[in-house]
């Protein structure tokens, strides 16, 4: 140990030793000797610690913390609602609660909603907000809440119906609550209660049922609602009456004919099917369906009405018997129509015939065999109606067409064709829309065009440059003989692409030369900045030079080559000002 710690474990054993004087009835001298030790021991501590580096200095002082107030608590069915009244948004509040759940709901300038939920009826619940900010003491407060207590539903005796409406109880009623009954119609009055007994009385007018709703309400409990649906005595049943069935190929049609659509009509058939049909005044159509020839069927109409009695009636109809369906002969055409047989003709029947253009005889009937001759004008093909009628019977119908002889064929008349990149166009002049035109091509692919008027227009295309087709149109039209025609047509020749020497500039412009030139062919010139002076040929070679171009850029010049019976060529060279 240094000098210093010897010093202070000495000064240690100083005050030891008066402590040792004053009580040395009580110490022993064994205890006396490790006292001193422990002196000697603390001294070095002490020394060791006066050494050791200053320790730093405390922490800045916290700002006073934000301790929440609240607002108090307003209690619900699942928990209840507090707000912080205090609220500041420069800090955090953090809420939590000793139950249940609890979120923030709402901020609104100094205000700060929390909700408690999830809590059973009656139990109370402790919420602890802390808010926390840079700087400040961390602030913590409480409340304490509770949810309302359980609802009295209320519970109800069945209903008895009167002539008015009906009555019923409230079958446990407690006066501690407030007992309030709404109704869907009518008006409800409240008797005395006795017991838990508590009487209802429904008068309803127009309406024949009602819902009413008891609500029960109690300060510190949730309300309480039952609903209990009654009825009063009805009133006299409608019986339905009906007319006289009519037949109908499959089934019959009859009216109910006091039809009041206060009521509900539900029809059904003891056969086929039943379809409510169209209203009118005090009429509603039935129709049955689904009936083989002559079969017969019940119709039963039961009527309903909420508050009256129920009513039913029945009526009987039957299906028409099967059709006779005409059946004819191969038509036979002639140079004025065309000429059929009826040939399951019956005298038990009534025939008619008609068609939509010309006109039909109809001749004498021999045996099964009914003679009809169509005569035709404008019209070569037309379709003839026979119809079949007998009481009691369905109408039977069938169709069948015939044509006159054939007409003159239409054979196509052409423009002259015009050449294109791959192929021609052609117009085929006498375009007739009632007639099918068909073209075919003998190279590449045909495609119809526009229809105008009398005019079709048709495409070739497919073609090598120069190259021809034949192009044959077929037409057709039912009584008319086939027409046919061919145009031939070509292809444009290749094109002429215009070929160039390296532009040479000047001063306001540049001067060139077209290397390919063929005075065959008619020669453009297009430039984007300045003009252009056409120079003399001399073979091949075509001098072009540009001018009038004031500033230093570049100019664009597009020389064209074109000649009938050839593709346009088109080339594009660039050129520069000094």
């Amino acid at each position: 140990m240094n000098v210093e710690g010897e010093r202070i474990s000495a000064a240690l054993l100083q005050n030891l030793n008066c402590v040792e004087g004053d009580h040395m009835n009580l110490l022993s001298r064994t205890s006396s000797r490790m006292l001193k030790s422990i002196a000697s021991v603390l001294g070095a501590l002490l020394l060791s610690s006066l050494l050791l580096p200053a320790a730093p200095a405390a922490a800045a002082t916290l700002a006073p913390a934000l301790i929440p107030t609240f607002s108090a608590p307003n209690p619900t069915a699942t928990g209840f609602t507090v707000k912080v009244t205090n609220y500041n948004s420069d800090y955090t509040f953090t809420p939590s609660t000793s139950a249940g759940n609890v979120v923030v709901s709402d901020r609104h300038d100094q205000t700060l909603r929390l909700t408690v939920s999830a809590l059973a009826f009656g139990t109370s619940a402790t919420v602890t907000v802390t808010t926390a900010r840079a700087g400040y003491g961390a602030g913590t407060a409480t409340v304490t809440g509770r949810a309302l207590l359980a609802p009295l539903t209320p519970t109800f005796s069945t209903p008895v119906s009167t002539t008015t409406g009906f009555t019923f109880n409230v079958t446990n009623y407690d006066p501690a609550y407030r007992f309030a009954p709404r109704t869907s119609a009518g008006h409800v009055n409240v008797g005395v209660a006795s017991g838990p007994t508590l009487p209802l009385t429904v008068q309803l007018d127009s309406r024949s049922s009602a819902t009413i709703t008891v609500i029960t309400t109690r300060d510190g409990y949730v309300s309480g609602r039952a609903t209990v649906t009654g009825s009063k005595l009805p009133s006299a049943a409608l019986t339905p009456t009906f007319s006289t069935p009519i037949s109908t190929a499959t089934g019959f049609t009859v009216n109910i004919t006091n039809y009041n659509p206060a009521y509900t009509f539900t029809p059904v058939s003891s056969a086929g099917n039943v379809v409510v049909g169209k209203k009118h005044e005090h009429n509603l159509v039935l129709t049955v369906t689904g009936l083989s020839p002559g079969g017969s069927a019940t119709l039963t109409v039961t009527v309903t009405r909420t508050g009256y009695a129920t009513a039913t009636a029945t009526t009987s109809g039957a299906a028409l018997l099967a059709a006779l369906i005409p059946t004819f002969s191969a038509p036979v055409s002639t140079d004025t129509g065309f000429t059929v047989n009826v040939t399951n003709y019956n005298s038990a029947f009534t025939f008619t015939a008609k068609t939509s253009h010309g006109h039909v005889t109809v001749g004498v009937a021999t045996g099964s065999t009914l003679p009809l001759t169509v005569q035709l004008t404008s019209e070569s093909r037309v379709t003839v109606t026979v119809t079949t009628i007998r009481a009691g019977y369905a109408a039977g119908q069938a169709m069948v067409t015939g044509t006159k002889g054939p007409r003159a064929a239409l054979v196509p008349t052409f423009s002259t064709p015009v050449s294109t990149t791959t192929g021609f166009k052609v117009k085929v002049t006498n375009y007739n829309p009632a007639f099918t035109f068909t073209p075919t091509s003998s190279a590449g692919k045909v495609t119809v065009g526009e229809k105008h008027e009398h005019t079709l227009v048709l495409s070739i295309t497919g073609l090598t440059p120069g190259a021809t087709a034949i192009l044959t149109v077929t037409t057709a039209r039912t009584n008319y003989g086939a027409g046919t025609a061919t145009v031939t047509g070509s292809a444009l020749l290749t094109a002429l692409i215009p070929t160039f020497s390296t532009p040479v500039s000047t001063a306001n412009g540049f001067t060139i030369n077209v290397t390919n030139y063929d005075p065959a062919f008619t020669f453009t010139y297009n430039v984007t900045r300045g003009h252009i002076v056409i120079g003399v040929a001399s073979g091949a070679t075509l001098p072009l030079t540009v001018t009038g171009v004031t500033s230093k850029s570049s100019i664009s010049l597009t020389v064209r080559a074109k000649r009938t019976g050839y593709v346009t060529g088109r080339a594009t060279v660039m050129g520069k000002v000094v």
